[in-house]
Order: C-alpha cells, then structure tokens, then sequence
C-alpha cells in the first residue's frame, strides 16, 4: 500500500503556515510582530496559525494542548483586538500565533501529519449520515474521510448540524463537545471557510475518539461518571420540547422592547437559582409562553452572569458558563440550523459538567459594598489596574484539572468586582472598562485563550443586554481576569521590548 501524502494546502496560505510552524519557539514572539510591522494582515497570521496548529497536532485526552483551545479562541482575538488600540491591538494575534508555534512543536502534541485521505466515496445525505455514524461509533478515520464530501455538498451550516446531531447530546461528559466545533465554525466564519478540512478534520477526530479518561487522578473517575449521569437525561429535554409543543409551534426567534419585563423577569429568576436541574422546565416554559429563544438567551446570559458574581469559584479557566451562552446565540441566530438542534441546544445549558461545577459553589449574593471607592472614571480603572496586580501568587494546584476545580475566589477578587460595579453603576464608559480588561488578559500566557473568551463574550452579552441587567456581565469579566493574572506572562513579557505599551 502506497503511504499517503500530506493534505496539500491550496490557497496561498502556505509561507506563513510555515512561518508558524517552521520558526524556533524562542523567536516566534519578536518575528510575529515584525510582519505585523512590516503589514502582514492580522487575519492571515491568525489563519495561518489556525491551519499550522490544526494540521501540525493532536489533541491530548484532556484537550489541554493541541489545536482546540487556540481555535475556539480565535473569535475572541477578533474581538480583542477591535477593543484595542496602537500597539496593544498586536498582543491577541501574538498569543495566537505564539500558541499554536509551542503546541507544534511540543513533543506531547505535534509533530502530527494531516494525511490525504479523499472524500470517503459518498456524496450528499449519504455522506453526512456516515460522518455522523462515525463520530457516535468513534471511527475518527472514517470520520475526518467523509468530512470532505460533505464540507464540498453540504455547506457550512449542515455540517455543522450533521456534527452537531452526533456530538451535542455528549457535552453532558464535556463541555467543549459542543464549544469546540461551533466555535471552529466562527473561526472558519472569520478566516475563510476554504481551510474548513484543515481545521473541522481534528474537530471530528476527536469527536470521534474516546472521550475521557476515567484512569486518571485528580477524580477524573467520578466526573465521567458523573457526567454519564446527565447524559443519560437528554431525553428529559426531548421530552420538554414535546410536552410544549416547540416543534410544531416553533418559538420565536427575534426579541424586542415588548419582552424588556418578560426577560427581565426570567434573567432574574434563572441568577436566583440553587438547583440547576430547574433551568431546563423554566425556560421550556417561558419559550412555550411566547417569549423569543434571543429573548431566552439574554435572560440566560443575564442569570449566568450572576450565578458567576455569587460563585466562590476562583478557577481561571472558569468560563463556560458565558462560552456556552454564546455558541447558543449563534446556532439560534442561524436560519438553517434544524429547530430540535437549537432547543435542545439552549435547553441544555446546565448539562455542561464545568457549568454544573459551578452548583455547590455559590456562596455570596449578587452584591457588593462600594462605599468608599472612587467616583470618577479614571480613580476606578487605576483602582482596579492596582487591584489585579496585587493579586497573590497561586500555588501548584493551578496546574491539575482536580485543583483548578477545587480553587476557591479570595477577597481580592471580591474587591475587583466591586470596582466594576461602582463603575458600571456610575455610568462610566464600558468600553474604557472592557478595553482595560483585554489589555489585562493580553497578559495571559497560561489559560490557553480563556481569559481572551471570557472577556470578549461578556462583552458581546453586554452588547445584547437591555439596560440596566448588562452591568453583571462587566464585573464576571473583572473576576476573570483577576483571577487568571499573573501565573504565566511569558508572551507579554516577551513582546514588551519590541512595543510601544
């Protein structure tokens, strides 16, 4: 048998592909922001750094590493980089192309050879019924082979649904079973959907293979079975959407003004929970009676925002709650995504396990006591610069999946919170604020683009939120990036010399 060639890239994307791949780890920060300089496009390094990390790796058991971090995070640069001005705006494509370069050449993930596999020999329905089957009997080869025809017969959007049918019900067991391929969909949305096989083949490889480890330590035995658990009770919400009749009385899917109280209301109830299991019912509910699925998503956004404020959770990587509402927008914005897809999808918020690690977490009320702190705009932000960079050294626990769970907020972050609501209260510009923010978590070399997410999706939420329920959004931005300070600034510590800050 005739060993396969690598899967040729086609599209003019190929020198700064090499330049991510080919360039020692120890110059890529200084060589990335020369061709910044010298006008390299930001989106073509941020492509071509999409299409060396996807081609160049694998994806280790618990996906730290390899390709899905840094391509779920791409979307957020985006955004990142609109918020920033001068040569702060070089940073989130720094992180980017800097991440993918270590990951390639990382001996625990790269090098990986994306073969030449062909289409699989079907076309159409038929094609997209085999990619499906073969994510759920975890055939990745087969997988990755049918992607092709039906990325070339299908469009964007289908096969994103095809994936989605066989990998959303599984996000009971993680997360980023459905974070991961709608967030590679945005980026494919950003850079070009001509390099979906480079970045949708490892996407559908990993849906494809086992999905934990239930070996490992740090109680990774517990949360699978844990997770098995709710699983195992999607069927309650098919049953939800058939009990109110979703399907044949489709909601609607546009909000405005005359759902303020309705939203308002149901935001309200949905922060005020302790038992996660009644989410589900109450928004089947509130869609049933006619409010809009945007309508449902910004209460969502509104309530996690606040169940984030009352959580002692002090997790860096703690952003899913927010990740999960905005892929939820984005597949309810889409006209050709089936509806069951969507409901299920925005039903099932509470099912993500390190949503629902969040539960037995909320210790506080959604208030914070702001006597005494500045008033004016510029007092706050200096406030709040000097209140992150005070923020202590973390211990070794940072650096386990079981003790990053187990991490707790301390009273620093409780102060952070409290100054982005006296300047959110106040009145002052948020776009000062969240500007602030990104250039805080532009300092994050550590949590693998989610303090990036986290910042840039509650700003997007925020962008939605009718007034005056978009403030929550401002302070869990603020909490996360208090809480991811300092651990690992090798890129800004790098980058610095060579701009103007």
């Amino acid at each position: 048998m005739r060993m396969p060639e690598p899967l040729a890239l086609k599209n003019g994307l190929a020198p700064l592909v090499a330049f991510v791949e080919d360039t020692p780890p120890e110059a890529i920060v200084e060589a990335t922001i020369q061709r910044l300089r010298e006008g390299t496009a930001p989106r073509d390094l941020l492509a071509a750094a999409a299409v060396a990390i996807s081609r160049g790796t694998e994806i280790p058991f618990d996906h730290h590493g390899g390709p899905l971090h840094m391509v779920t995070g791409l979307r957020a640069v985006e955004g990142a980089i609109g918020r920033l001005t001068g040569d702060w705006a070089y940073l989130p494509v720094v992180h980017s192309v800097h991440l993918a370069n270590q990951q390639v050449h990382s001996p625990a993930m790269g090098p990986h050879v994306m073969a030449e596999l062909g289409d699989g020999g079907l076309a159409g329905d038929a094609a997209a019924t085999a990619l499906a089957d073969a994510i759920r009997d975890q055939l990745p080869v087969v997988a990755e082979r049918h992607l092709r025809a039906v990325l070339r017969d299908c469009g964007p959007v289908a096969t994103l649904a095809t994936i989605l049918d066989a990998s959303l019900w599984r996000h009971a067991l993680d997360d980023h079973f459905l974070l991961y391929p709608v967030f590679a969909s945005q980026t494919l949305d950003l850079i070009g959907w001509d390099k979906a096989e480079f970045v949708l083949r490892p996407v559908v490889r990993w849906l494809a293979s086992p999905p934990l480890s239930v070996t490992q330590g740090d109680g990774a035995a517990d949360f699978f079975r844990a997770g098995l658990d709710v699983y195992g009770r999607f069927g309650e919400l098919e049953a939800l959407i058939a009990q109110h009749g979703l399907l044949d009385n489709p909601p609607p899917v546009n909000t405005g003004s005359s759902e303020d109280n309705a939203v308002a209301d149901l935001g309200a109830r949905i922060g005020a929970v302790t038992d996660f299991d009644t989410l589900p019912p109450m928004m089947a509910e509130a869609l049933a009676g006619g409010l809009s699925m945007e309508g449902v998503v910004e209460a969502l956004a509104t309530g996690a925002a606040t169940i984030h404020m009352r959580s002692d959770y002090g997790n860096p990587l703690d952003v899913h709650m927010h990740n999960g509402i905005s892929v939820r927008r984005h597949l309810i914005g889409l006209d050709d995504m089936p509806l069951r897809l969507k409901l299920v999808a925005l039903l099932s918020w509470a099912f993500g396990p390190e949503i629902r690690l969040s539960e037995d977490k909320v210790k506080h009320e959604p208030t914070f006591d702001t006597t005494g702190l500045p008033e004016d705009a510029d007092a706050l932000l200096a406030a709040l610069d000097a209140a992150i960079a005070a923020k202590p050294p973390v211990g070794d626990e940072v650096f386990s999946g079981g003790g990053r769970a187990g991490m707790k907020a301390d009273e620093g972050t409780r102060h952070v919170m409290a100054l982005a609501r006296k300047y959110a209260d106040s009145g002052h510009d948020p776009d000062r604020l969240l500007r602030r923010l990104t250039e805080m978590v532009c300092r994050d070399s550590f949590t693998e683009m989610h303090a990036f997410e986290h910042v840039d999706d509650a700003a997007r939420e925020f962008a939605h939120a009718r007034k005056p329920h978009g403030a929550g959004h401002l302070v869990s931005a603020a909490k996360i990036a208090y809480c991811g300070y300092g651990i690992d600034q090798t890129v800004f510590e790098a980058a610095r010399p060579h701009l103007s800050l």
